[in-house]
C-alpha cells in the first residue's frame, strides 16, 4: 500500500497543528534571534545606561512584535473580537434569555482569548530564551556596573575611577578598555568579565526555559483533569472540526464560484446589449449607473446585504433616480 507524503503530512498537521506550528514558531524565532544578534545588534560601550537601554530594548522590542504578531495572524483572535463585540451590544441573544447568552459567549470569548494568547506567546518566550543563551545582550546590558566587579581577580587591583571609565567599554572588543593597562591585561580582563556574564545569562535562560516547560506541563494537566470530555471524545472533536474547516472551505469555494459565474453573467450580459444597441433606454441607464457602482470604493462589509458591488447591481433593481443628479451635472 502506498501513502501519499503530501498526504501525511496535512493528516500530521491537522492532528497536531498546534504542536506543529508552535515548534515551526519557535525555530523561525530562534534563528531570527541569531541572525540578528551576531548580524543587527550592536553595543553602544557608552557610559549613562545607554547599553542596558540598548539591551533592554533590544530584547523586549521584538519579543513584544512576535506576541502581537502571532495574535493577528491567527483566525480564531478576530472570531474572539468579533464575537466579544457582539456580546456586548446584545445582538446575538434574544430578549427572554440574554443574560445567560451573554455569559456563554462571554466565557467563550474568554477561553478564546487565552488559547490565542498562549498560542502567541510562544515565538516571543522563543526569542528571549535565545537571547538569554547567547549572552550578548545581557553581557551589553550588565557591563555598565551592574555586577560585583571587585571580585574579579584581573580587577582586583584597580580603583574604582578605573574600572568606572573601563567597565562600559568591556563588550566591544575594537574599543580599548583604558590607557593605562596593558592590552594584555585588557584582553584578561575582557576575556574574564565576558565569560562570566554569559555564563550568568545562560543559568537565567535555562531557568526560564525549565520554568516554561513546567508550566506548560501543569496547565495541560491541570486542563486535561478539568476537562468534561475523555481523550478519546477530544480527539474525535479535533479532528471533526478539521475534517469540517476543509470540507466547509471547499464548498465555500465551489458556491462562491457558481454565485460569482452567474453575477458576473447577468452584468455582462446587459453590458453586451447595451454595447449592441438592443438594450432600452432603462438598460442603459442601469448599466451606466452599474459601472459606476463597480468603480466606486467598496468597503469591506455592506449594510444592505450585497457581497461585492458586482453582486449588488445584480441582486437588486438599481434605483435609478440616486443618479439622476449626477446625469444633470455631466449634461450641464
Amino acid at each position: 500500500m502506498s501513502f501519499s507524503v503530501s498526504r501525511l503530512a496535512c493528516d500530521f498537521l491537522d492532528r497536531r497543528s498546534t504542536l506543529a506550528w508552535a515548534v515551526l514558531a519557535s525555530a523561525l524565532s530562534i534563528v531570527g534571534e541569531v541572525l540578528y544578534g551576531e548580524l543587527a545588534f550592536v553595543c553602544p560601550c557608552r557610559p549613562g545606561g545607554r547599553n542596558t537601554t540598548a539591551a533592554a530594548v533590544s530584547v523586549a522590542v521584538p519579543c513584544a512584535l512576535l506576541f502581537l504578531g502571532g495574535c493577528f495572524l491567527q483566525a480564531d483572535t478576530w472570531r474572539a473580537i468579533r464575537g466579544s463585540c457582539r456580546s456586548c451590544c446584545g445582538r446575538n441573544n434574544a430578549k427572554g434569555d440574554a443574560e445567560g447568552g451573554e455569559r456563554d459567549s462571554g466565557a467563550r470569548v474568554s477561553e478564546a482569548l487565552l488559547v490565542v494568547f498562549a498560542r502567541a506567546l510562544v515565538a516571543p518566550m522563543s526569542w528571549a530564551v535565545a537571547a538569554l543563551l547567547s549572552g550578548v545582550y545581557y553581557a551589553c546590558g550588565q557591563s555598565t556596573g551592574g555586577f560585583d566587579w571587585w571580585k574579579y581577580s584581573s580587577m582586583a587591583d584597580l580603583n574604582y575611577q578605573v574600572v568606572a571609565e573601563l567597565l562600559h567599554k568591556i563588550p566591544c572588543e575594537k574599543i580599548l578598555l583604558s590607557d593605562a593597562i596593558d592590552v594584555l591585561r585588557q584582553a584578561s580582563i575582557r576575556k574574564e568579565v565576558l565569560a562570566s556574564l554569559r555564563s550568568e545569562s545562560q543559568l537565567v535562560g535555562l531557568g526560564l526555559l525549565a520554568g516554561l516547560i513546567v508550566a506548560t506541563a501543569l496547565t495541560v494537566c491541570v486542563l486535561r483533569c478539568k476537562s468534561p470530555t475523555s481523550e478519546c471524545e477530544a480527539s474525535f472533536v479535533a479532528r471533526y472540526r478539521a475534517v469540517e474547516r476543509r470540507v466547509f472551505a471547499d464548498e465555500a469555494d465551489s458556491l462562491a464560484r457558481d454565485l460569482a459565474e452567474q453575477q458576473s453573467r447577468a452584468v455582462l450580459h446587459h453590458v453586451r446589449a447595451a454595447f449592441e444597441g438592443t438594450a432600452d433606454e432603462k438598460g442603459r441607464r442601469q448599466v451606466e449607473a452599474c459601472w459606476r457602482e463597480l468603480s466606486a470604493v467598496q468597503g469591506v462589509l455592506s449594510r444592505d446585504g450585497a457581497l461585492s458591488a458586482l453582486h449588488r447591481c445584480t441582486s437588486k433593481d438599481i434605483e435609478l433616480t440616486e443618479y439622476d443628479d449626477a446625469e444633470n451635472v455631466y449634461a450641464n
